[in-house]
């Protein structure tokens, strides 16, 4: 996990309770207000005007990957700079094991989905 750019460790047992905090907060969301929408709405919005300002900055969205992260010809969450041009560089942050277990699984999930609607 990384906090500000810089790689931070936690313990298997810190590593679980965040995820059923997360995971926690996300139902608490849903259960009052009926959907997750504002964050990715507001996250939208940051985005656009990034690219609106030609800010060039780091944000984190979808972005198909030609070789990046050993992939091709999918889109996948990873932390890009953003300017007028949309996509402007793709960031290759070093994972650690768990990390990269983690966004390859996600991968899968991500082929698997394409494949049952294609």
């Amino acid at each position: 996990m990384r906090i500000h750019g810089k790689s931070v460790t936690f313990t298997e047992k810190e590593k679980t309770e965040i995820m059923e905090e997360l995971k926690k907060s996300a139902s608490d969301v849903i259960l009052k207000k009926g959907a997750t929408i504002y964050a990715p709405a507001n996250n939208t919005a940051d985005m656009v005007e990034l690219i609106i300002r030609d800010e060039r900055k780091l944000c984190v969205c979808s972005t198909v990957l030609n070789g990046e992260y050993g992939l091709k010809d999918i889109g996948i969450g990873v932390p890009v700079i953003l300017g007028k041009e949309g996509v402007v560089e793709i960031l290759e942050w070093k994972l650690n094991e768990d990390e990269k277990r983690t966004f390859y699984m996600g991968v899968e999930e991500i082929k698997k989905a394409m494949k049952s609607i294609l």
